[in-house]
C-alpha cells in the first residue's frame, strides 16, 4: 500500500493515497488526524481480514497515512500527530477513479463523485456490477455528524414463490435468476439528499466511454475467460456475445468494446432520471418482455413500484472507534459480532510482537469469523422475517464473551463444532466497491454487485443492461440432508432466504465507513 504524503515532489499520478486506482485530492481543506500507529495497524490488519472476508475482493479504504522521519522516543513516535490530506476516490479502475476525483474538483460532494464514479465503473467492469443490479450505501454527513444507510439491493419480483422454483435445477444464469434491479434508484435517492452538481452531468464521462469504446480491462478479461470456460457455449446468450464477443471467441486483454444501446439509455436516464426506466412505459414493456423471453417471470410492476430504502446507519464503537454499516440482511451485524468478540482479547501492539504472537492474533480473527458465519445463516429480510432477538444477541457482550470461551488458541475444530446446520457454499464474484472522501469530511462508502461475473448473463437488446443472477442466491426448497455427513442443509433457517416476492436475500459484503470518536476520520 502506498503511503500519502505532505511534502511537495512527486506528481499526482506518482503520489496516490493509496495503492491501486486513487488519486488525492488537495486543495486547502486539511486537518489533522490523531492516530496512534500501532493501534491504526492491529485495527487495520483485524478489517482488512474481515473485509476479505464479507467482500473477497480489494476493497476500497480512504485513508493515506504518512509517518514522519523523526528521532523521538517510541512513545512519543506512537503519539504523534499525522496530517494528511483529504480528499480519495478508490474504484476497481483508474479511469473511474480519475471521473470521482474531476467532479471532487469541481465542487461536487462525496455523493456526486461516487455517483459519477460507480457510473463508470459499471461500464468498464461490467462483470462486476451496473445499473442491473444493487447495492447497498452508506454516506456519513461531516457537518450533521450523522450517517445513513442506503439500501439499492436487487428484490425477488411479483411472480416469485417457492412454487414457481421447485423444479429448479441449480442452473446459475437466463432470465429467471434477475432480481429487480435496485443500483439507480439508490444512486437518485443519494443524489436527491447529498448531490449538488447536476444529476445529468455525472452521467456524461460514462456516456462518452461506452459510446467512443474502451479498451478491455485485465479483470473484464479474466472474468470473461472464466466464462467462456465454464459455458463453453455462449450462442446460447446472443446479446452478451453482441457486446463481449469477436469471431467466435469472448474478447481479449485491449480489445475495444463499445455499449452504444447502454450509451443511449444512460442518456435517458442523466435526461429524465431513474423513471426513465423504471417509469417510461415503452422502456419497461420492453425490458420486461426481454427479460421473460430469456426464461425469466417479470411483470411491469416490478420496476414500478421499486423503491429504495433509506435509515440512519447502524453505529457501533469498537475502542477509539465509531463504524457506520447497514443493518440486516447486510453483514453489518455479523461484523459487529466478529469486533466485539475481537475487542475483548484487549489487542495492542505486542500482539504482531513475534511471528507466533501475530499467528495467535490471525487464530483468533479466523474462529471469530467461524462462529459468526454460523450465525449469518440466520440472518434475512427484516421486513419477511422477525430477527430482533437473533439481532440482540449479535450485539450482547455476553454472547462476544461466550464465544471467545469457545475459542482455543491452540486448535481448531470441525464445522460441527461451530454451527449443527450447514449453509449452500456462496459463489458470487461481480461484486464492487467504491469509497469516497470529500476535502470536507464527509464520506460514501458503496458496495455494489450484479451476484456471478456478468451476472445472469442475460443482456437486454435494447438497452444493453447486463442483468444480475441474484435469484440464485435464494433458498427454493424446505430442508433437505446434506449427502456428505447427513446434518441439515437448511433447518431453522430456512424461512430466513425462502423466496417471496418483494424479499431482499441476506448478502454479505457490505459498506463500512469508520472514524475515531472526536469525529476525525
Amino acid at each position: 500500500m502506498a503511503e500519502a504524503s505532505t511534502e511537495k515532489g512527486p506528481s499526482e499520478k506518482e503520489a496516490p493515497l493509496l495503492g491501486g486506482h486513487v488519486r488525492p485530492y488537495e486543495s486547502e481543506f486539511e486537518r489533522k488526524t490523531i492516530c496512534t500507529k500501532k493501534r491504526t495497524l492491529i485495527i487495520a490488519i483485524i478489517l482488512i481480514m474481515l473485509v476479505l472476508y464479507a467482500v473477497g475482493l480489494a476493497i476500497g479504504l480512504a485513508i493515506g497515512l504518512h509517518a514522519r522521519k523523526s528521532s523521538a522516543s517510541e512513545s512519543e513516535r506512537n503519539s504523534e500527530l499525522t496530517q494528511i490530506p483529504i480528499g480519495a476516490v478508490v474504484t476497481d479502475h483508474e479511469a473511474c477513479s480519475d471521473v470521482g476525483r474531476d467532479i471532487l474538483a469541481r465542487g461536487g460532494t462525496a455523493v456526486d463523485a461516487a455517483i459519477a464514479a460507480l457510473v463508470c465503473v459499471g461500464v468498464r467492469t461490467p462483470h462486476s456490477m451496473g445499473i442491473g443490479g444493487g447495492c447497498f450505501m452508506v454516506i456519513y454527513d461531516k457537518y450533521n455528524k450523522k450517517a445513513v444507510a442506503i439500501d439499492g439491493r436487487e428484490v425477488a419480483p411479483m411472480a416469485a414463490t417457492a412454487d414457481v422454483f421447485s423444479n429448479h435445477s441449480g442452473y446459475a444464469w437466463g432470465g429467471k435468476m434477475i432480481g429487480v434491479p435496485g443500483e439507480l434508484m439508490a444512486y437518485k435517492k443519494a443524489h436527491q439528499m447529498y448531490g449538488r452538481l447536476p444529476w445529468k452531468s455525472l452521467f456524461e464521462p460514462a456516456i462518452k466511454m461506452a459510446e467512443e469504446g474502451h479498451p478491455l480491462g485485465n479483470s473484464t478479461a479474466m472474468a470473461l475467460a472464466v466464462v467462456a470456460k465454464n459455458l463453453k457455449n455462449l450462442e446460447k446468450y446472443p446479446y452478451f456475445c453482441e457486446m463481449f464477443c469477436k469471431d467466435g471467441r469472448v474478447l481479449k486483454e485491449g480489445e475495444t468494446v463499445k455499449m452504444l444501446k447502454l450509451a443511449r439509455l444512460l442518456k435517458g436516464v442523466a435526461e429524465q432520471g431513474p423513471d426513465f426506466m423504471y417509469k417510461n412505459d415503452d422502456v419497461v414493456l420492453d425490458l420486461v418482455a426481454e427479460i421473460n423471453q430469456a426464461g425469466g417471470i417479470f411483470h411491469y410492476l416490478d420496476f414500478k413500484k421499486y423503491e429504495p430504502k433509506d435509515y440512519p446507519a447502524e453505529e457501533f464503537v469498537i475502542g477509539d472507534y465509531n463504524l457506520y454499516t447497514l443493518g440486516a440482511p447486510s453483514g453489518g451485524p455479523i461484523l459487529e459480532l466478529i469486533l466485539n468478540v475481537l475487542e475483548g482479547y484487549n489487542i495492542t501492539a505486542d500482539e504482531i510482537s513475534t511471528p507466533e504472537r501475530e499467528a495467535e492474533l490471525f487464530h483468533k480473527v479466523i474462529e471469530a469469523m467461524k462462529f459468526a458465519s454460523a450465525d449469518r445463516l440466520y440472518l434475512g429480510d427484516p421486513d419477511f422475517v422477525t430477527i430482533d432477538k437473533l439481532l440482540q444477541k449479535l450485539k450482547s457482550e455476553d454472547y462476544a464473551a461466550y464465544i471467545r470461551s469457545r475459542i482455543h488458541l491452540n486448535t481448531t475444530h470441525d464445522i460441527s463444532y461451530y454451527t449443527n446446520h450447514t449453509g449452500q457454499a456462496s459463489h458470487s464474484f461481480g461484486t464492487s466497491h467504491v469509497s469516497v472522501l470529500s476535502p470536507y469530511g464527509d464520506a460514501v462508502s458503496v458496495t455494489s454487485t450484479i451476484n456471478y461475473y456478468f451476472g445472469s448473463l442475460v443482456v437486454s437488446n435494447s438497452t444493453g443492461i447486463i442483468w444480475n443472477n441474484e435469484m440464485k442466491d435464494f433458498t427454493f426448497k424446505e430442508s433437505k440432508t446434506s449427502p456428505m455427513d447427513g446434518r441439515k442443509i437448511g433447518g431453522p433457517f430456512t424461512l430466513c432466504s425462502i423466496v417471496k416476492d418483494g424479499k431482499e436475500n441476506r448478502w454479505t459484503p457490505l459498506p463500512l465507513w469508520g472514524m475515531v470518536q472526536d469525529g476525525k476520520g
